[in-house]
């Protein structure tokens, strides 16, 4: 249509005049503080939340007009334009002493260190040279500005563990700098997901998925799964998972053993589980419409819903039971303890 139109004027000889209106994105019209928030909902880890929150937290501007800048204004909604920010984190230990390095240069505006004590609020550490005044006194005498405004604290604590930001406004644009102190625990526990009583179930010929994952630990720590007998090895940071869209049956009780090792742990973490896979319907049934002699374990004979199944369709007339002579003895609970090997008491001679 605007094409036609131009084209039209054109031949009359006469200006074609275009008025454009924008409407606004829908960031420019929301609350910040509801988006933050919804971000931290959505399960965004904190330091992620916090990071993208810095970027809008007592943001300012100027406004350049024909060679001079006007007085500095709170930017209050809008996407930043021309924000320059850096992030780096930094791994050490309790008791250690630790300098924070702003990559950022003096320009006549002070440079500040400030603490996200959370997603809507900031503890000020320091103005240039000077350290905040009303810091708590224990905090406070372990503060110190070096180098090029650098934050230095002295015998780091827990509670030191955190984001601090180093800021300055150089003509008219915000620059920023993150600087993540993490201090280094070990993890606490290391999990195998979809594991119960030490088995991990599966169907032959069907989706397998093994997983590691460490709980807690900084730097993420290094994990490792193995699985006996084939060839298996996942390495990776904090969580590894192995997929096989088709297990086959040699994966059926091999040993699925998740390692973690981290750098405060003298010794490394350790967790092991026992696959245990059912037949496939198709596997037991197929050819075995003769079938006089059947031999199976007594998981595999009672726990197994699928050869339950199959079983029941087969015209037998012996069934032999691995380990036989321990159903008498080890079959039910004895004196009070749990059955060795449960499914032996589902078995009636």
């Amino acid at each position: 249509m605007i094409d036609e139109f131009e084209k039209e004027n054109k031949d009359l000889k006469k200006p074609t005049i275009l008025g454009m209106i924008d409407a606004k994105p829908a960031f420019d019209v929301v609350r910040r503080s509801n988006l933050i928030r919804k971000l931290h909902h959505l399960g965004l880890s904190e330091q992620s939340v916090l990071l993208i929150d810095s970027l809008y937290t007592n943001a300012t501007t100027k406004i350049k007009w024909n060679g001079q800048l006007s007085e500095s204004f709170d930017i209050e909604q809008g996407v930043q334009q021309g924000l320059t920010q850096t992030t780096k984190e930094y791994f050490h230990k309790l008791g250690d002493n630790v300098i924070l390095l702003c990559t950022i240069e003096k320009a006549g505006n002070p440079i500040e260190w400030v603490l996200q004590f959370n997603i809507s609020s900031n503890i000020p550490y320091s103005s240039d040279n000077n350290i905040n005044p009303f810091l708590p006194e224990e905090i406070r005498k372990r503060l110190s500005i070096v180098g090029n405004y650098d934050l230095q604290i002295s015998t780091i604590k827990t509670d030191d563990g955190g984001s601090y930001e180093c800021t300055s406004n150089k003509n008219g644009v915000l620059e920023k700098h993150l600087a993540i102190l993490s201090i280094v625990t070990p993890p606490t526990e290391i999990l195998i997901q979809n594991v119960q009583d030490n088995k991990v179930s599966g169907t032959e010929g069907q989706i397998l998925a093994l997983n590691c994952t460490a709980l807690g630990g900084k730097p993420p720590p290094v994990v490792k799964l193995t699985v006996s007998g084939v060839s298996v090895l996942v390495t990776g940071n904090q969580s590894v998972q192995y997929t096989n869209r088709q297990v086959p049956r040699d994966f059926d009780r091999q040993t699925v053993t998740c390692t973690v090792n981290h750098s405060e742990s003298s010794t490394a973490f350790m967790k092991t589980a026992m696959i245990y896979l059912n037949c496939s319907s198709s596997d037991i049934s197929e050819g075995m419409t003769d079938v006089n002699i059947f031999y199976a374990s007594p998981e595999t004979l009672v726990g197994d819903p699928i050869c339950r199944e199959v079983l029941q369709t087969l015209n037998l007339t012996t069934i032999v039971i691995d380990d036989f002579h321990t159903i008498a003895t080890w079959g039910g609970d004895i004196d009070g303890k749990p059955a060795f090997r449960k499914w032996f008491q589902y078995i009636h001679m």
